[in-house]
């Protein structure tokens, strides 16, 4: 969330204006094109950024309104395809033509981009339906390909199913009456007959039916139960459907398979907690984005699909986003996604986390209704308040970015931006220093980082990255540890790669005689060995596990050798024989067994090529100057060609890259999109020498000057096909360290993460450059030796098979170290720091394999003063670790060799049953001796007892309402009158009472005798306002009430949810409990009228406005943890963040988390939720230079009570906060207040109140009976009594009432760790007798016994 720059921040002065400003230093290489990404430097979204003209800088503008329209008809959409440049929908327009009359339409239309204006047209092609109802229908749609669909609804009971073809002109249509549809995806086989996938009547069915529109089958599964659920249409391709069941979210993916023809699917479970309130889809490309976005957090789904080479397998990738944006969303593209609220417009960066930008995109009074995109191009349609349509806009959009190509370093001329965000403004000045020889660049002396443990025995190896601060080629540095931490953190070292181990009887062994292919996709490498009967296919993949530090080889083999060498192979493993005419060979796995797709291509040219994309099952052949497309299934020889285009200069060399096949020669390089089937454009290639090659990647390509010695490899962009001429990047380094063989070998590795080894002129050893790096100071990242022909490539995984060697090129340098903690430490410390020195390796030193010796360690640091810079120089940096204990209860640990523990064994030795007694109370005083995490509760695992925990609320009473005012004083609603420190006459039932603190008027700072403060009660159509006056004479106070000024509303509010109002800058702001989105209270006094309104930027801008009275200071309080300060007689507003001011306390805040709650609970005393670590009790206070800083701070856990801070109350021995459960209940958490831990207090224990009465409801009010006796009143009126013991009591029952079971057993909750067992054994008891009483009996039968005798 903040920008962890090298920066030191400042403030200037201005009218109720914040400026920060920043600066960041480059190191660009001559010419090198650099994108500056906005999102670095801001904490919440921009809304202008400012730059002057300057040559070789420009800004990426991220909104442009295009063209405006009065007479597009706004359209819900019900079904959209995309197919090359057109966006084809079907949609929905309703009418109402009388009171009972309703006409609606259904439309097939496409939404194209117009050359002639550069903005998007949308044409209405035909009107599939058309019917005028007394009610409106759900109706269900869907496209399968660019012209047809199916369309469903129901009428008075009656289905009413049809299918449509049109391209304009022709229109047809057939009518399915047999046909029941819900919401579906469509998807055409290539012998034109359709799949149907949906769920019905709790069941996932299958339907496939003919070209005739004949059914053929129904096939039909059990649908899973869900408490919520929706489908995700992946059009003409998946099914996707979300669940909600029991906290959690889960996503089933649903496929065909096409060997069986029956519906398969894959399950991703434990996706998110939160209950989806809205959700988006769109396919981009090869990948299937969803967006679901709960109440406090959304998540963003990555999916990618294998298809045919493994069973249709998917993959997804789970980004989850800590806090809630509010409105409608649209994936823009595969990192930008828009979000649209009102009339707001919202830009949100995906890989940061972040909304980086916010527009107004239409005036006040009207909203965004609907909103098309294509590409980057948006179709807004606005309405009124009223709902009626009111006109419609093209706009065309991009995540903000700076674009950097400099040929002189900007020493006297620094690139200065200007950025203005919702809350600030920032100036930023940016420093590029062209430099010919690379330089290792410090970006800062001190730096804070910070690590999560759970458990001792897990994760003793810990990493950091170290790339955000330090910035060279091929880094080669030495790591120090201070001598204090060496005992607990040992072996710390600086690694790019990582050694995993393997098992090797399981390796898999290749003969030395094979020919590889390094290859894309599913399958790493290719091998073609030589065997009796002719070759033998084999295919390799391997990947590794991180956590367990392990690799992995498995090896796919054909089980028919064939006869006749293979001549070509593509980059995705198929391969091409040449007889009498070229047989293409296409993998896939049935069953995990290799197969093969093959195509008999009757072509007679000698510059012959194809590609393939297995996993989408298409490829592509160049013959005869015509590139063809082909489209496939593995159980059926039916192909279905077309062709792409035609290319009439020299031969055409193909490549299909993550969904893009690039055909190119000498000269140009073409490019067709073949998931979306649209043509993007053609390149023409720069000339760098007289001897060149390509190397092409998905968004870049190298061109490789052949020379000797090789000198030069250039990058260049493709620049989106936008126009025919690429962009220079930057050339890649090449040095005396980093010699390059003259062949200029390349193994391309194309995955998220895109690698280029380049062999140097040192045999099997490469030189690894990241294709995808920002800046040429990072892109050659390290060395690596192998042997090709015994070597897979997966991405960042390099196995060589012989002799075995398995490593993994680590993304980011990082530093790397053990934990070598005892139990003990571990249990006794939540956290241990230590400082980490990275210097630069001395020139004195030899060199490492690939280190540049000639290179100049410098640092060029730059610090922010008002009217001053200066320079400082290091070769070193200083890394504060701080490593925290996950102190969760699902991770604590417990010390079974406790004393307390032990006497407690004892006494349930010793337990003795009487005749009458039917159980026995053990006292069980726990402490961080025996448990060293947070304590929910106890539970026994046996009948043998049951617990009473440490917090018991009787039933609640319903009484007056009371409310807090003032901090600490009492107020309550009486039956005539509110009573507290002053007395209001009137009947004031089922009214909310508030107070502006920032209306006190005091004579003392610790009292709020001799004072002057407003109240405002809020009944059902009004709200009141007093003034109160408040007198101390000795000890007689007195009070004085002023007439009311009454307001009213003239609409319904849920007045009962606020529970602070406060005025600030002549305006009043009320506040819901536990959150920070305010609304605005305005008052109009001539027409004695009151409203509230939602501020327009309040879901997206979250901050708490506070006063504190003591200081006559007002504080803004901002989620990204950004504090703004003014005092009430100044016009200056200054800032600061939080998480600097926290981190004197060695408390450090991750840079992804944030504020999601804050309470003022006395006159500077504050408790700020952060949504995933701690809530900090924090004291502010300003100095004698009037500079804000925390007087003192301590953290509390809360995360296993709740999610969702609302209040608290600290009493003389405990202290209890209240909190949401994401199922809005509301739970206790106690804590000690004695009993901290490096200023860290954990959960004693937990309750949740009687959801029947507490859910949705906040306190009010919380007073202090006893140290053991809290009182609470709740916003319903209901007053508990919280009854808080020092200890749990253990009832064991008499085991004679039980299966003579002689044990018991303990343990925490919220933990599964068998060693947290605590097992008591209590004695045998047959009766209720005791012991001596059965001793006394027995003797007394034996003497009776001997008497008789």
């Amino acid at each position: 969330m903040r920008s962890q720059l090298f920066l030191l921040l400042f403030i200037t002065t201005g009218f109720f204006c914040q400026i920060i400003s920043k600066q960041k230093q480059l190191n660009l290489q001559n010419n090198e094109l650099y994108l500056q990404n906005i999102s670095e430097f801001i904490n919440d979204a921009a809304t202008q950024i400012i730059l002057p003209a300057q040559v070789g800088v420009k800004q990426i503008q991220a909104y442009q309104e295009i063209a405006t329209y009065q007479n597009t008809e706004p359209i819900e959409q019900l079904a959209q395809f995309d197919y090359g440049k057109v966006k084809y929908i079907i949609g929905v327009t309703k009418n109402a033509i009388t009171d009972s009359k309703y006409e609606f339409k259904v439309l097939f239309l496409k939404i194209e981009f117009d050359i002639t204006c550069k903005c998007l047209t949308q044409t209405t092609i035909c009107v599939v339906a058309s019917e005028t109802v007394s009610k409106i229908p759900e109706i269900f749609a869907s496209i399968y390909n660019n012209k047809s669909g199916l369309v469903s609804y129901q009428i008075d009971g009656e289905f009413h199913t049809q299918s449509f073809e049109s391209d304009g002109i022709d229109f047809s249509e057939g009518f399915l009456y047999w046909l029941k549809l819900n919401q579906h995806v469509s998807i055409q086989n290539q012998d034109q007959s359709i799949y149907i996938i949906q769920e019905m009547n709790q069941k996932y069915q299958l339907i496939k039916i003919n070209k005739y529109m004949v059914q053929i089958f129904i096939k039909e599964i059990p649908a899973d139960d869900c408490d919520f659920s929706a489908p995700l249409i992946d059009s003409g391709r998946f099914y996707f459907r979300y669940c909600h069941k029991n906290n959690q979210t889960s996503l089933k993916a649903f496929w065909i398979d096409e060997f069986t023809e029956t519906l398969s699917f894959q399950n991703f479970d434990n996706l998110s907690e939160q209950v989806p309130t809205s959700y988006t889809f769109k396919r981009i490309g090869s990948k299937f984005l969803i967006g679901l976005f709960g109440k406090n957090s959304f998540n963003i789904l990555k999916l990618s699909s294998n298809q045919s080479i493994n069973n249709f397998i998917f993959t997804l990738q789970n980004i989850q986003v800590p806090f809630a944006v509010a409105g409608n969303a649209n994936f823009v593209n595969e990192n930008f996604l828009s979000f649209y609220h009102g009339n707001l417009l919202l830009f949100f960066d995906i890989d940061q986390k972040q909304l980086v930008y916010q527009t107004q995109a239409c005036n006040e009074g009207q909203i965004i209704k609907f909103a098309q995109s294509l590409g980057n191009y948006f179709f807004f349609s606005f309405v009124d308040s009223n709902q009626k349509y009111s006109s419609s806009i093209v706009a065309q959009v991009n995540l903000p970015l700076l674009a950097i190509q400099l040929a002189e370093s900007t020493a006297n001329a620094p690139i200065q931006v200007q950025i203005v965000t919702v809350s600030h403004t920032i100036n930023l000045v940016i420093n590029v220093n062209i430099i010919q020889q690379n330089k290792v660049l410090f970006t800062s002396d001190k730096v804070i980082k910070h690590n999560n443990i759970k458990i001792l025995q897990e994760n003793q190896v810990q990493f950091f990255p170290i790339e955000d601060q330090v910035i060279g080629s091929d880094l080669q540095l030495d790591v120090s540890v201070n001598q204090e931490s060496q005992e607990y953190l040992k072996n710390a070292s600086f690694i790019k790669k990582l050694d995993l181990e393997i098992l090797k009887d399981d390796f898999p062994t290749i003969s030395q005689n094979c020919d590889s292919y390094q290859i894309d996709g599913y399958f790493s490498s290719l091998f073609v060995c030589p065997s009796e009967s002719g070759f033998q296919i084999q295919y390799a993949r391997v990947y590794s596990n991180f956590n367990d530090q392990k690799g992995f080889a498995v090896t796919y083999k054909s089980q028919i050798d064939i006869s006749v060498p293979i001549y070509l192979v593509d980059n995705y493993g198929s391969f091409a024989q040449k007889q009498t005419n070229h047989i293409i060979y296409l993998p896939y796995l049935n069953n995990q067994n290799l197969s093969f797709f093959r195509y008999f291509n009757f072509c007679g040219d000698e510059n012959f090529y194809f590609a393939s994309d297995p996993a989408h099952q298409v490829f592509f052949t160049y013959c005869q100057n015509e590139i063809e497309m082909y489209q496939y299934q593995n159980n059926d020889q039916y192909v279905s060609k077309r062709k792409i285009f035609n290319y009439n200069t020299s031969p055409s060399k193909l490549i299909c890259i993550d969904g893009i096949l690039f055909a190119y020669n000498e000269k140009e390089i073409t490019a067709y999109d073949y998931i979306q089937f649209n043509l993007l454009g053609q390149i023409t290639i720069p000339t760098e020498g007289s001897s060149q090659k390509l190397t092409l990647f998905k968004s870049t390509f190298l061109i490789t000057v052949k020379e000797n010695p090789l000198t030069k490899i250039a990058q260049y962009s493709y620049n989106n096909f936008a126009s025919s001429t690429p962009s220079f990047m930057r050339y890649l380094q090449i040095d005396s360290n980093h010699p390059v063989d003259s062949q200029g070998i390349i193994l391309a590795k194309r995955s998220d993460i895109e690698l280029a080894f380049v062999l140097s002129t040192t045999a099997n050893l490469y030189h690894v450059y990241r294709v995808n790096s920002k800046q040429w100071s990072n892109q050659l990242y390290t060395s690596i030796s192998f042997n090709l022909h015994q070597t897979i490539i997966n991405n960042l995984n390099v196995c060589q098979l012989n002799p075995p060697i398995f490593q993994l090129i680590l993304q980011q340098a990082s530093i790397k170290y053990e934990l070598g903690l005892t139990q003990e430490q571990f249990s006794q410390n939540l956290f241990w720091s230590a400082q980490i020195t990275l210097s630069s390796i001395s020139d004195s030193k030899p060199p490492k394999q690939g280190n540049k010796s000639e290179q100049q360690q410098s640092l060029e640091y730059f610090l922010s003063v008002v009217n001053k810079r200066r320079m400082i120089e290091s070769n070193s940096i200083q890394f504060n670790l701080v490593v925290n204990r996950d102190a969760s209860a699902a991770f604590g640990y417990i010390n079974q060799q406790s004393n307390i523990i032990q006497q407690l064994k004892t006494q349930a030795q010793d337990i003795q049953f009487n005749d009458d007694q039917n159980y026995q109370n053990l006292s069980f005083f726990s402490d961080n001796s025996i448990y060293n995490a947070c304590l929910i509760g106890w539970q026994s695992l046996l009948r043998t007892a049951s617990i009473n925990q440490r917090i018991l609320v009787p039933t609640p009473q319903i009484y007056n309402q009371d409310f807090t005012i003032m901090y600490d004083y009492r107020l309550q609603i009486q039956q005539q009158e509110i009573i507290s420190i002053f007395v209001i006459k009137g009947n004031f039932k089922n009214c909310v009472v508030l107070d502006d603190k920032a209306s006190l008027k005091i004579s003392s700072k610790t009292s709020i005798t001799n004072c002057q403060f407003d109240v405002y009660i809020f009944c059902q159509n009004q709200v009141q306002q007093y003034k109160v006056t408040v007198q101390q004479t000795g000890e007689n106070i007195s009070s004085s009430v002023s007439k009311p000024v009454i307001y009213y509303f003239a609409a319904q509010y849920p007045l009962s949810i606020y529970s602070q109002l406060i005025s600030y800058n002549n305006q009043l702001y009320l506040f819901s409990a536990g959150r920070m989105d305010p609304q605005l209270l305005t008052l109009n006094l001539q027409q004695n009228q009151a409203q509230i309104k939602q501020i327009s930027n309040s879901q997206f801008v979250k901050r708490s406005i506070n006063y504190l009275n003591n200081q006559n200071l007002y504080l803004s309080i901002f989620s990204s943890g950004l504090i703004q300060f003014q005092e009430v007689s100044q016009q200056t507003i200054h800032a600061v963040y939080i998480q600097d001011m926290l981190s004197s306390f060695n408390f450090i805040i991750s840079s992804s988390d944030y504020i999601k709650s804050v309470e003022q609970y006395f006159y500077s005393q504050f408790r700020v939720q952060f949504a995933n670590s701690f809530i900090y009790d924090v004291t502010f206070q300003l100095n004698d230079k009037k500079e804000l800083y925390i007087k003192s701070a301590t953290q509390y856990y809360y995360m296993d009570a709740f999610s969702q801070y609302i209040s608290g109350f600290k009493g003389s021995k405990y202290t209890l906060l209240f909190g949401y459960s994401n199922s809005q209940q509301l739970n206790i958490a106690l804590y000690e207040n004695s009993a901290s831990s490096q200023g860290t207090y954990l959960i004693q224990s937990a309750h949740q109140l009687d959801f029947k009465v507490a859910q949705y409801q906040t306190p009010t009010f919380i007073t202090e009976i006893s140290p053991q006796s809290i009182q609470l009143v709740l916003s319903n009126s209901h007053r508990f009594t919280i009854i808080i013991s020092d200890h749990i009591i253990i009832q064991v029952l008499n085991p004679s009432n039980q299966l003579l079971q002689n044990q018991i057993q303990i343990a925490p909750y919220i933990q599964n760790n068998p060693n947290n067992t605590i097992t008591m054994n209590i004695p045998n008891q047959i009766n209720r007798k005791s012991y001596i009483q059965n001793l006394f009996y027995s003797l007394i039968s034996i003497l009776i016994i001997i008497c008789i005798q």
